[in-house]
């Protein structure tokens, strides 16, 4: 006889389950990662493999599960199945809508300014919908990972075999192969707490915080609607509509969801998730193998279709035109909602600045969305879509076998709390950015707060436009330079981002770094000669300076100045308010458009090409830019700039933005000036930029004065271990 005492000891413990694990193994990760940092970056390539393991049996699956299910249906099922999940993913979508449209209220009164952004002058891809739907070869579409064509191709195929008398004898084998590949998926999957361990470990010790700096309230802002979506929304819709309850649905569920946080890809959770769908349909009492086919045609048919998580992903439309300072109208709301929905039948990236275009908001923003979206967005927008995929697996079937139940009070509720307590949390949301986060300084303040990155030298700075007695009269030499031991170059006032003063009143800029590391090179000492602009070949044969930086090249100034290699580019653009954003979208609307004045700096060959494409536009010369922006908006309608130069300009009154008319960019050249007869300097020059250009020099430069990023090469990532404990150098 036992006691007991010794069947309580006999019993067994209770093992963690595999989301307990999982997020474990996230936790762990995330520690590893702020603990030892970069020491992290190895485990990158463990949780590539795990990924890797997670993809290879899902295409097949996905194929082989389709046609099977399909081929199991007869005609009639296969339509209700389509007309009910039709329905359904209409509700699911004006759900995603309705969330993301409420954004808003978590935006506080900030206001932002922007760098210049590679967006500008990169043409958008055109979504290629034939090569994405139409499967010329399946196998080379299976390949390529491209999932559109292969569920196509598997839908004709499963459709074909519905009317066939000898169906089973192809169905049995493919079912059998089913059960195969999501056994091989279900054995990779318990792998997950090593694999989301080394994913994470990597990604928090290499991820630059700096990067995400003025995205805080989008972050949280989509983080707290992606978790109402995915914990609530969805799973409390599915409650709401069938004998279901939350706790039933979300309970088994949860190892999917973590899965699918942790992994940032619906295609590899394909068969959990179908496992999950079938194990919620067996508690509504549907046990047949119909119910089992339905599932395993509306899984990967639903790949084909936006999901939620994408739709709420367009919350980062509002953020960008609230933090651009062009909020979108709630009149346009609906243009917005339905326009992206469609739009996100491509991809999230390819949409995201067509829809930025259609709202009029300035693109400057979408590097950091492409910034975030890979170590946030993704992650979030596949944890809702997992669950928007069960839902509309269990809601459809379930409709083939008339157990969804419409009880207005019960959706009523739902409503009210889903609408009610998203609300609540949003605007909690910007209270604690009201009241707890400090507002960031605005663009320009920090711009100007910009310290240079390369090597100190002794610097000074002249000015030869109040030098009456004139220079030497001529340029000297190279090894006058050396033998003098200070580089005098040619500089003129508010030319930013090149050359400008701080809030100390030094000279900055992406200009004063090239010429500190040019000096350092050398070996002399540095001065710094304010020229006037409508002189520089004249300081240079008169010796007032050695060189001139960051000159952009023109027939007139090459004819009369030796011109090095190009170091960079800059772009033909508009520097124009806000509001008149989409009147200088195309070269061809500003064609036909009388009367415009436009105000320009006096660059002739310039002036030109836009008088060329703008034949009734009236071009003014001005001084300086400062003639432009402020008191003179109104005597102007845009200023002929460069879009690197003005987008720094910009960030002096948020009010105006850049706009590059399509189709096409015209290139403006930048390089070294030197005197034409100054033979030693203009061959060590193109001989420096080339060792320069190849390390990588110029490049980081740009990142830093023209894209406002981080500098991060100075030190390695922060980590515990560095930077606390100091156990490393």
């Amino acid at each position: 006889m036992t006691s007991p005492e010794i069947d309580k000891k006999k019993k067994p413990r209770k093992r963690p389950g595999l989301a307990t694990l999982v997020l474990i193994g996230i936790a762990l990760g995330i520690g590893f990662g702020l603990f030892f940092g970069e020491m992290m970056a190895p485990l990158k390539i463990l949780g590539n493999a795990f990924v890797g393991l997670l993809q290879m049996s899902v295409l097949p699956y996905v194929a082989v599960s389709l046609i099977a299910a399909l081929g199991r249906l007869d005609y009639r099922q296969a339509r209700i199945l389509v007309a009910r999940c039709s329905v359904i993913l209409l509700v699911l979508w004006a759900l995603g809508a309705v969330l993301f449209l409420m954004a808003p209220l978590a935006f506080p009164d900030w206001q932002f300014s922007a760098f210049f952004s590679r967006s500008l002058v990169e043409s958008t891809e055109e979504i290629d919908f034939l090569a994405l739907y139409i499967p010329s070869n399946p196998f080379q579409s299976m390949a390529n990972n491209v999932v559109p064509a292969v569920v196509l191709f598997s839908v004709s195929v499963g459709v074909a075999l519905i009317g066939l008398p000898n169906k089973d004898k192809v169905i049995e084998p493919l079912s059998v192969l089913t059960d195969a590949l999501g056994a091989v998926s279900s054995f990779v999957v318990r792998l997950a707490p090593i694999g989301v361990f080394a994913i994470a470990a990597s990604a928090t010790g290499t991820m630059s915080i700096d990067e995400f700096g003025r995205l805080q309230v989008f972050i949280l802002t989509y983080a707290a609607i992606a978790i109402i979506a995915a914990f609530w929304a969805l799973p409390a819709l599915i409650a709401a509509l069938t004998p279901l309850t939350y706790r039933q649905i979300l309970g088994p569920s949860r190892d999917a969801l973590v899965t699918a946080f942790a992994t940032g890809s619906l295609l590899v959770i394909l068969p959990i998730l179908a496992e999950r769908a079938n194990e919620l349909a067996r508690l509504c009492g549907v046990e047949d193998e119909d119910a089992e086919n339905a599932v395993n045609v509306i899984m990967p048919a639903s790949l084909n279709f936006p999901n939620v998580g994408a739709i709420i992903a367009l919350s980062f439309i509002l953020f960008a035109g609230w933090s651009s300072g062009t909020p979108v109208s709630v009149v346009d709301y609906p243009t917005l909602a339905i326009s992206g929905v469609f739009s996100l039948f491509g991809s999230v990236l390819v949409a995201m600045p067509f829809l930025l275009d259609l709202m009029r908001i300035p693109t400057d923003a979408f590097q950091l969305y492409v910034l975030i979206s890979q170590v946030m967005v993704v992650r979030f927008g596949t944890l809702i879509g997992a669950m928007h995929m069960l839902a509309l697996a269990v809601l459809g079937t379930c409709s083939m076998y008339g157990l969804i139940r419409l009880n207005p009070l019960r959706l009523a509720r739902y409503a009210a709390i889903t609408i009610g307590g998203t609300i609540i949390l949003l605007i909690g949301v910007r209270l604690f950015f009201v009241h707890v986060v400090p507002h960031d300084p605005k663009a320009y303040e920090r711009f100007i707060a910009m310290k240079p990155i390369t090597a100190s030298v002794p610097t000074k700075v002249s000015d030869a436009t109040k030098n009456t007695e004139g220079g030497i009269a001529r340029p000297v030499s190279l090894d006058e330079v050396i033998k003098r031991g200070v580089l005098r170059v040619g500089y003129w006032g508010g030319e930013l981002p090149f050359v400008f003063q701080d809030e100390a009143g030094a000279l900055v800029g992406h200009s004063v770094d090239v010429a500190r590391a040019l000096a350092k090179d050398l070996g002399v000492h540095l001065e710094f000669v304010k020229i006037d602009t409508g002189r520089f070949a004249e300081h240079l044969d008169a010796g007032d300076c050695d060189l001139i930086l960051s000159l952009a090249i023109t027939p007139d100034r090459a004819r009369r100045m030796h011109f090095s290699q190009s170091y960079m580019q800059q772009t033909l653009a508009f520097v124009l308010p806000d509001h008149r954003r989409d009147d200088f979208k195309s070269w061809d609307d500003l064609a036909g458009h009388a009367g415009l004045r436009i105000a320009t700096p006096d660059v002739p060959y310039y002036i030109d090409i836009a008088r060329r494409r703008m034949p009734k536009a009236k071009f003014v010369t001005i001084d300086n830019v400062r003639d432009y922006l402020g008191s003179t908006k109104s005597n102007f309608d845009a200023m002929l700039f460069s879009a690197e130069s003005g987008s720094a300009w910009t960030m002096v009154d948020p009010s105006y933005t850049v706009a590059i008319p399509k189709p096409g960019f015209v290139a403006i050249p930048v390089a070294f000036a030197v005197a034409r007869d100054n033979q030693s300097t203009a061959e060590y020059i193109e001989s420096w930029i080339e060792l320069k250009r190849g390390d990588g020099f110029f490049e980081r430069l740009y990142n830093y004065w023209i894209l406002g990023e981080a500098d991060t090469s100075a030190e390695p990532r922060w980590s515990i271990i560095r930077n606390v404990l100091g156990w490393v150098d």
